[in-house]
């Protein structure tokens, strides 16, 4: 209270709506004198581009995983869950304790992940009807969808190259070994690339739903 500036954070911008991203909009474009306006997300696509645009971007490190596992186990949490825990939030320490405070999330996480093991292989109709059901399972935006489902194609591009203790998803472990199995690493790196033009196509505003259902249309075909 005794300093010359006031700061304002904003936790969690990306759950901000359309709305109330517009309304802020004014404040950023005109601060008030010695204001410090703190917008915190790990979604930054998520913020519209004209928020996006008058912000300046400050991005922290990911931590690695042994300290991610000793603060949630310092925090009461079962050793082998930090550690899964852990691999999940890839190094985001704030990820994992939202999936240790919320189980209904993490459930729903895991239920994503095996609807994206399912895809390949699947005709359009089922395809289709994944895409629907991991809209409705709500693990984020669209942004967090394909950020999990390239950590799933990613763990079974790592199972191909032998490495079974560098995967995200050990708690899939045998369905993973299973799809594993059908795959090659050149096919799975053209699910992967998939993933990664559906996130080039997100950050240019094509519509969620849509993205989601060619995404998923495409990984039933083999990424083609």
């Amino acid at each position: 209270f005794e300093g010359n500036f006031r700061v304002l954070t904003v936790e969690n911008a990306e759950k901000l709506t359309d709305e109330a991203q517009n309304a802020l909009l004014k404040t950023l474009e005109e601060p008030p004198s010695k204001a410090v306006i703190v917008l915190v997300t790990p979604l930054f696509g998520a913020l519209i581009p004209t928020v996006a645009s008058r912000c300046r971007g400050v991005r922290f490190g990911l931590l690695p995983e042994d300290q991610v596992v000793a603060h949630l186990v310092a925090q009461g949490t079962d050793p082998t869950q930090a550690t899964s825990l852990a691999r999940l939030c890839r190094g985001a320490l704030g990820i994992a304790l939202s999936m240790q405070a919320s189980p209904d999330d993490l459930a729903r996480r895991e239920e994503a992940v095996e609807l994206f093991l399912d895809l390949p292989g699947r005709d359009l109709w089922g395809a289709t009807d994944t895409a629907q059901r991991l809209e409705k399972l709500k693990v984020g935006g669209v942004e967090s969808m394909i950020g999990l489902g390239t950590t799933v194609y990613r763990d079974l591009l790592v199972l191909c190259g032998g490495a079974p203790e560098l995967i995200c998803h050990d708690r899939h472990l045998a369905r993973l070994q299973e799809q594993a199995g059908k795959l090659t690493s050149k096919q799975i790196m053209s699910l992967l690339k998939a993933f990664a033009e559906a996130d080039e196509h997100r950050a240019s505003n094509v519509n969620p739903k849509i993205l989601l259902q060619r995404l998923c249309m495409r990984l039933a075909k083999g990424g083609a």
